[in-house]
């Protein structure tokens, strides 16, 4: 799973009438001009295969319909695997907005906050579980999963000792309600699972006790 930091980008103008435009410096355009080229760090600095992800959830412009305001907030996320391009993206991110910002008669603040590190499965350790789990739960209920963009903070523990990171299924298509995906208002888990979780992590520290 990636390394995860929390983006916040106060994009500031000059606010007053809509009608009148000319006398303004509008953060709206600017932060619309801001979000697509900030997107195209993906697809043209980022190295191709190399994964990122770069994605905003909340924009605010309190102004009104004929009303532009000083200001407009932007916050997102930054999901990455690689920390020297992760340390890279901390200085070029800000500087891109500040210069397209400047360039349209604006200014930004810009702040990035460091969250959880990438989550590293150590492959020995990972191997053992694997068998441990077969062993548990059976091979058809063990699965090997693709890398995921989302993040854990599980991956602080893995920057400084052996670690393994295992996802527990807690959908089931059998009973109604509990096959929403994360962050939906809907979201239900089959609550049977969370034996299955308690039972994994026990048997997981038995078996690595017995070598």
């Amino acid at each position: 799973m990636a390394a995860a930091d929390e983006i916040y980008i106060t994009v500031k103008g000059k606010g007053g009438h809509a009608a009148s435009p000319h006398l303004l410096i509008d953060p709206v355009i600017i932060a619309a001009h801001l979000l697509t080229a900030l997107q195209q760090v993906s697809s043209r600095r980022n190295k191709p295969g190399q994964p990122m992800v770069l994605s905003f959830g909340r924009v605010i412009a309190d102004g009104a319909t004929n009303v532009i305001p000083d200001s407009v907030r932007i916050e997102g996320t930054l999901r990455t695997f690689d920390e020297a391009w992760r340390t890279q993206l901390h200085s070029l991110l800000p500087e891109m907005a500040r210069n397209l910002a400047r360039s349209m008669g604006g200014d930004v603040d810009f702040e990035i906050l460091t969250g959880s590190g990438v989550v590293v499965n150590e492959p020995a350790l990972t191997a053992r579980m694997r068998e441990a789990a077969v062993d548990y739960v059976g091979a058809d209920n063990v699965i090997d999963m693709d890398i995921r963009m989302g993040a854990e903070d599980f991956g602080t523990y893995s920057q400084v000792m052996p670690a393994c990171f295992f996802r527990l299924g807690t959908g089931n298509p059998a009973k109604p309600g509990t096959t929403s995906g994360l962050h939906r208002a809907e979201f239900d888990i089959d609550e049977d699972a969370l034996a299955i979780g308690a039972g994994m992590m026990a048997w997981g520290a038995v078996t690595e006790l017995g070598r």
